[in-house]
């Protein structure tokens, strides 16, 4: 795809929710743990999804397939000095997408093991680099919340 002299790259992946949770690790003893049997049948909710790119990388989204709901949309957010943290040149954020119950956020998307998903992330390749990568780290709440 060329957009306004930029060509773009588009990496498509489809999968179901179940690929999110790992093989069986202790909760108490590891933060990242999600093991796939601890999700119950009435499913659970995403309460943050954040997306990690590298140069390059303009924007990443996740799309719930058989609703077609956006779940997250973002863009890389880009260095523009050469201060730490704010280089100019490097992806330095991306806004992460956020739910909760408050009225401050959107409400929950509430998900089940086999719920389709497509992942989208999009990259600028109008200056050469070897690779492209995308993934998404989230948060979420097992079942329903009150």
């Amino acid at each position: 795809v060329s957009t306004q002299s930029t060509w773009v790259y588009e990496v498509v992946s489809y999968s179901n929710a179940s690929t999110w949770f790992g093989s069986p690790c202790n909760t108490l003893v590891d933060s990242w743990c999600a093991p796939k049997q601890n999700v119950p049948k009435n499913g659970f909710e995403i309460v943050y999804i954040s997306a990690h790119m590298h140069v390059g990388g303009i924007s990443m989204e996740m799309t719930r397939m058989d609703t077609n709901e956006l779940l997250c949309y973002t863009e890389s957010i880009y260095g523009k000095s050469r201060r730490p943290l704010d280089e100019e040149g490097y992806v330095v954020g991306t806004p992460p997408c956020t739910y909760g119950r408050d009225g401050s956020t959107p409400p929950p998307p509430h998900l089940f093991f086999d719920t389709p998903v497509r992942s989208v992330v999009r990259y600028n390749m109008s200056n050469a680099h070897l690779a492209v990568m995308a993934y998404w780290q989230m948060r979420g709440a097992l079942g329903v919340l009150p």
